[in-house]
């Protein structure tokens, strides 16, 4: 699996299987949304507001667990690229998305 945040997404062949797990893609990204692999939006508040990354990771695993995970795989492909905002070297919720897969 590969991921990848939205300025770099911007400069790649948008042909590609790109998928925005973003709460809030930005207009013109010309891939698909998945909603169900991004934060809810009451965890990204909390986040912001307390920068209690271990409680998010927590929390968002448990968002994870209750998926099917063969399903997501197969709805993704094995060409999918994720894509949400931090950039190269950040903590991203897309890694976690990731290591699930």
């Amino acid at each position: 699996m590969k991921t990848t945040y939205f300025a770099r997404a911007k400069k790649l062949d948008p042909t590609l299987n790109l998928v925005s797990i973003a709460r809030y893609t930005p207009k013109g990204f010309p891939g698909r949304i998945m909603l169900s692999l991004a934060p809810s939006p009451a965890l990204l508040t909390y986040v912001k507001a307390t920068g209690d990354v271990e409680r998010y990771i927590r929390e968002f695993n448990q968002q994870l667990s209750k998926l099917d995970v063969h399903r997501v795989a197969r709805e993704l492909g094995e060409d999918a690229i994720l894509v949400c905002y931090e950039g190269e070297g950040k903590f991203c919720h897309r890694h976690l998305v990731a290591d699930w897969l």
